[in-house]
């Protein structure tokens, strides 16, 4: 009876580390362009999903990204972007 329960209890802790294992980050990413549509490089950018704000610079392409992990930020959330560069910012 006591292996049975060991064995019952594993099956359900691989059960439970696979489900959580399946709810990986979730990622925001975009570009930074400025007023004549060029990429900004070097930008500051805050990202907020449900109160948490991640931060990143833009790369060489004027791209960011910003991981959430679960349940931070679901699929659907409302995100604010804000993007400053030389005092000059925006948010989107």
């Amino acid at each position: 009876m006591k292996n049975k329960l060991s064995i019952l209890i594993l099956a359900m802790l691989l059960v439970i580390s696979a489900q959580v294992f399946a709810m990986g980050p979730e990622t925001v990413y975009g570009t930074i362009y400025d007023q004549n549509n060029n990429p900004v490089i070097g930008a500051n950018v805050q990202v907020t999903c449900n109160n948490i704000a991640k931060n990143d610079v833009t790369n060489s392409t004027g791209d960011y990204q910003v991981f959430y992990n679960y349940p931070q930020c679901l699929p659907g959330s409302a995100v604010t972007v804000y993007a400053s560069f030389n005092g000059a910012s925006g948010t989107g």
